[in-house]
């Protein structure tokens, strides 16, 4: 994948989902490293922390896999309240 790749292909098919699954007031940024060689998404969620948060996170890095076909990416999901904290990693 490349950084045009992210742009034409990644992007299009993520921030739909991002907000289907996670609400409008979630944002995504989504850049491409060229000296890592791979995608780096981070989601960052304005809601409080929540116990199927863990299961939503991992729903996210297989439809990254599985369904846009992401070979390697660097994935981040923060909470966005008062009181932001990072959560969520995986990196593949």
């Amino acid at each position: 994948m490349t950084a045009k790749g992210i742009n034409n292909e990644v992007r299009p098919a993520l921030l739909p989902y991002i907000h289907e699954q996670f609400g409008d007031t979630a944002e995504a940024s989504i850049q491409y490293s060229i000296s890592e060689g791979k995608a780096a998404i981070n989601v960052r969620l304005g809601k409080e922390k929540e116990k199927s948060d863990r299961e939503v996170f991992s729903n996210l890095v297989t439809y990254l896999k599985d369904e846009i076909k992401l070979e390697h990416a660097a994935v981040l999901m923060f909470y966005t309240d008062e009181n932001e904290e990072y959560i969520w990693n995986d990196d593949f």
